[in-house]
């Protein structure tokens, strides 16, 4: 086993906008590890948060890692833990890498 401690956490935040820019509010935005062995339930590096109604979404505690971030209009419960789902997902989502105690903002242009 391998244990791993950091005292430095990154946060990542961001705004969903369509094609004119304007905000995109109750979507669903999923944040989950390139590597395949975290796609796992309860994993603390794969996430998923709701936008508000200003388009705003932010995930604290992130450890650090490269991942892959998507937006999505409806997700079934659990559904962010299916290896299948984050398959198919990760075709289509914007990569982004964080860093240890990083404070990181990407955001996402939605086409409809």
């Amino acid at each position: 086993a391998v244990i791993v401690v950091a005292d430095r956490t990154a946060s990542l935040t961001g705004e969903l906008s369509d094609a004119t820019g304007s905000r995109l509010g109750q979507y669903s935005v999923v944040l989950a590890s390139t590597d395949q062995r975290y796609w796992t339930p309860a994993s603390r590096r794969v996430l998923l948060a709701r936008t508000g109604t200003n388009g705003r979404f932010q995930f604290s505690n992130v450890p650090a890692g490269t991942y892959s971030l998507a937006a999505l209009t409806e997700i079934e419960a659990g559904a962010h833990y299916d290896p299948a789902f984050l398959e198919s997902l990760s075709r289509a989502a914007i990569q982004v890498t964080i860093t240890e105690g990083g404070t990181h903002v990407q955001n996402v242009r939605v086409q409809r």
